[in-house]
């Protein structure tokens, strides 16, 4: 699978922690409400992970619509 871009809403992420490699000021790593984690970055106020893990594209796509 190709990896994708896909928002992550801020009320998924519980904790941030600093990126371990120096891509800039505005990219960190999040712990998420279900014990998932990943790297995001910000863009205008919102945030977006670029992923191919499936469990958490469904994952986000299934909070974004409600269905979980």
């Amino acid at each position: 699978m190709n990896s994708i871009r896909i928002k992550v809403p801020s009320d998924l992420i519980v904790a941030f922690y600093p990126h371990p490699e120096p891509y800039g000021d505005n990219y960190f790593v999040v712990d998420l409400e279900n014990g998932m984690y990943t790297d995001v970055f910000e863009m205008e106020n919102e945030f977006y992970t670029i992923t191919n893990d499936t469990k958490l594209i469904s994952y986000l796509n299934k909070k974004r619509k409600g269905l979980i």
